[in-house]
Formats: C-alpha cells, sequence, structure tokens
C-alpha cells in the first residue's frame, strides 16, 4: 500500500514538472523568466524537458536570452537545449541576445558554436544591435568561422563545470579528437606532502598594491594578492586572480600548431585572463622526466626554483602557444602560499576572436631550437624557419619585452629551463662517426 501511495507521489510530481498553463509554458519557463536560478536547477534534475516549447515556438533557452540570463542560459544548454532553434519569427537565442544587448549571453552561444541564421525579416543576430556596439563586434569577429563549427564541437567544456565559464572545444582542421590525456584541476597539485608557509600580501605589508580598483596589473613582476590571514572582504580589489577564470575562451584546433586558446570577448589591457596550474615537482624530478613539453619554471622568495608540469594535470593555460609578438604576459603571484602560482595578464586589448598567446622566452628556444621552429607567424616573429639567426628576445622597453632590470622581478619560465641543451640527431651521428673513423684498426 505505501508502495502504491510513493509511485502515485511520483507521477504527481511529474505531472507538476511539465503542467503547462494557456500560454504552453511550463513552470521551467517562469522559473526562466523570472532568472530563478536554483528552482531551475530543481525543475532540471527533477526531469523538466529544455526543449518544450510555447504558443509562439520559443525555447526557455529564448527566455533566458531575452531576459539576460547567462547562468540560467549555461544550464539549459548543459541539459540538452537546442542552441539555434528558431521561435515563430525565426529568430533563435542568439538573435534576441543581440537584440537584448546581452554581451554575457552572447560570448557564451558563441562560445559554444551558435548559427548565424536569418529570422524571417532577413535579419542575421548582428543586424538586430547597433553597429560598433561589443556584441556586433563580437558578432562580426566570428560571423565568417560560425556555419561550420556547429558540426565541429567535440566538447562543450573541457573543464567539465570546474570553471565558473564553459570552455568549448572545436575542430574545424582535422579528425583530432577533444584532448583527453589529462586532468582539468582548478589548484596546483603538490607531487609532496606537508604544509605551505603562508605568505602575506602587499597590503597586510603596508605597500602599494599591483593591482588597481579594475583589476589590471599595470607594473610587470610578481603580485601578492590578499590571503586567508587577510581582513579584506572578498570583494577586495587585490584578489583578482583567486576568483578564478571569467572571461569567455575557446580550445580550437589551429591549421599548423595544434591546440590553440582564443577569447570569444573583447579584452581590455591589462586583464587577467587564466591562470596556469600543474603538478608542483622539485628541479630534480623534473630533470628525470621524459615529456618536459607543459614545464613552467617558479621562481621562490627564497632564491630557489621548482617547476609545475602540466602533462597530466593542468588547465586551459596547458593550451596557450607562443608568439614572438605576445598579447599576454606570464606573471607570478602569491595567493597566500610560498610557492606563487603563475598568471596570465593581457600586455594590451585584445579584440575577440583573436589568440591568445605569450612568450616562452630565449632558454625554451636554446634547448629546442634543433628540432622546433616558431610558427606564430606574426609580422616580427623571431624564429621561424625563415629566421636562421633566431633573434633573441626584444630588450627592456621594446614592444612585447618582459622585464629584465635588477630591481624587478623576471617573468616565469616556460618550460625545457630545467632541461640541458640537447644537439640536434644529425651533429650526434657525425660525432659518433667520427670517433669511429678516428678509433685505430
Amino acid at each position: 500500500m505505501a508502495k502504491c501511495q510513493e509511485e502515485e507521489e511520483e507521477e504527481e510530481e511529474e505531472e507538476a514538472v511539465v503542467a503547462m498553463d494557456a500560454s504552453g509554458r511550463t513552470p521551467l519557463f517562469w522559473a526562466t523568466e523570472y532568472r530563478h536560478e536554483r528552482l531551475v536547477e530543481l525543475l532540471l534534475s527533477h526531469g523538466a524537458d529544455p526543449d518544450v516549447r510555447d504558443k509562439e515556438g520559443n525555447l526557455c533557452l529564448h527566455r533566458a536570452a531575452y531576459f539576460g540570463s547567462p547562468t540560467i542560459a549555461r544550464m539549459l544548454l548543459e541539459a540538452g537545449s537546442d542552441l539555434n532553434a528558431r521561435n515563430l519569427r525565426g529568430d533563435s537565442p542568439l538573435h534576441l541576445a543581440a537584440q537584448e544587448k546581452c554581451h554575457e549571453c552572447l560570448s557564451l552561444f558563441l562560445a559554444c558554436g551558435a548559427v548565424s541564421l536569418k529570422n524571417k525579416a532577413g535579419q542575421l543576430p548582428q543586424q538586430c544591435t547597433r553597429l560598433s556596439s561589443p556584441p556586433c563586434r563580437a558578432l562580426q569577429a566570428f560571423s565568417a568561422q560560425l556555419p561550420s563549427q556547429v558540426e565541429q564541437i567535440l566538447s562543450r567544456d573541457v573543464s567539465r563545470g570546474f570553471e565558473q565559464v564553459a570552455i568549448p572545444c572545436l575542430n574545424m582542421v582535422d579528425q583530432e579528437s577533444c584532448p583527453r590525456d589529462f586532468l582539468y584541476i582548478t589548484g596546483n597539485i603538490l607531487s609532496g606532502s606537508g604544509l605551505l608557509p603562508i605568505k602575506t600580501c602587499d597590503q597586510s605589508q603596508g605597500g602599494q598594491l599591483r593591482l588597481d580598483t579594475t583589476g589590471t596589473a599595470p607594473e610587470m613582476g610578481s603580485i601578492y594578492e590578499c590571503s586567508m590571514l587577510c581582513a579584506c572582504p572578498r570583494s577586495c580589489p587585490n584578489r583578482m586572480v583567486q576568483r578564478g577564470l571569467r572571461t569567455q575562451l575557446q580550445l580550437y584546433r589551429t591549421a599548423a600548431k595544434g591546440w590553440g586558446v582564443r577569447t570569444v570577448q573583447d579584452v581590455p589591457h591589462g586583464a587577467f585572463l587564466c591562470q596556469y596550474f600543474g603538478e608542483l615537482i622539485s628541479n630534480t624530478e623534473a630533470a628525470h622526466r621524459e615529456e618536459d613539453t607543459y614545464y613552467f619554471v617558479v621562481d621562490m622568495p627564497d632564491g630557489q626554483q621548482c617547476c609545475l608540469d602540466g602533462r597530466y594535470y593542468g588547465n586551459v593555460g596547458r593550451f596557450l602557444n607562443h608568439s614572438c609578438q605576445p598579447n599576454l604576459v606570464a606573471l607570478q603571484v602569491a595567493l597566500g602560499y610560498e610557492i606563487p602560482g603563475i598568471a596570465f595578464f593581457s600586455t594590451r586589448a585584445i579584440q575577440a576572436g583573436e589568440e591568445l598567446g605569450f612568450d616562452y622566452g630565449d632558454q625554451f628556444w636554446e634547448v629546442k631550437s634543433w628540432n622546433c621552429t616558431c610558427l606564430c607567424g606574426s609580422p616580427g616573429c623571431r624564429r621561424s624557419a625563415r629566421s636562421p639567426a633566431r633573434l633573441p628576445s626584444p630588450a627592456a622597453g621594446e614592444p612585447g619585452s618582459g622585464p629584465s632590470s635588477s630591481c624587478t622581478p623576471r617573468p616565469p619560465l616556460r618550460g625545457f629551463a630545467l632541461k640541458t641543451k640537447r644537439s640536434s640527431p644529425l651533429k650526434r651521428l657525425t660525432r659518433s662517426r667520427l670517433a669511429r673513423e678516428a678509433r685505430p684498426p
């Protein structure tokens, strides 16, 4: 008897979740319109269908775009809602996001591979918003790529929900699948056990903050952020990096460089993009590992070094490519522990759709120059096959340069700095042949 009663209650609950009113809208519609995020999450967990349409042909995703709720839009997309569905007027969620100037929803839809379709009025999404506006610029930057992207979305979110914003993976070049040979993490992993000593921030020491109220990095050196020992609130402007990734990024397949990272939205100069996470290992262990492609050397305050290895544990930062004219710079950031982290900041204004890259440094190329050339394609490329001189990085004060003066901490080194310089296979073969020929019979 009790079992039958439970079954009846479950049936009534299911009916309540999918019940429609006179306009054809379910409870999920009204929760979306009132931007009640927790209620939307609850309804979806109890089987609410995100693909139900009202009498105007709208999905809940249309309403989320119209009322400007990117968080609910993301939940609906993760539940399987059709990103390119059109209502009776022919408008897709992308049209409504552009029309209502909801830049966050627009960036989310573009990052997830929304197609630029025409509505019944013959308008593309970029024609539904004012020219030169940020939504219009973002749409124009991706208008040439969007039709082919929808069939090449390999993953809606490579971070598996661990980041605050989704990072989709796209491939329009070859048949390579989404990279699965690493575990996505949002914090560094210690290879050994033990607690790290706490280090306080500049503010608690009476020093000058490295980040201003807009979250930009005016100085290119080490940054000390507020830690758990600071009495300041979570909203403190000196807690920018520890708030995590907040920029819409894409992991995509490049034509010649493998995987790369690009931004879906405009990024101002000096803005924080993301961190570089990996496994913290000692120099000794780093020198013995065969795979050293994802090394990042970190200088500690006591003068010693440790290494971040992003090979098996990492985040989106492990896919950033080298550029001889970079739009990012890597800075060491102390978040309360003795071993600092690595954070990337923009060195100039970056437009939507532009690939992100930073300078790997001279030590990287000293080790890899015999079997690796730069493919960044920038006009001032110093490491390409057509640049046999392999010019060093520009001096301080030149475009794209990092700090080099004795009073300013140098940027962290990218990869291979702990490895000895390798000779080319041709040189090794020549030396062994000469040794055999010189040996007496």
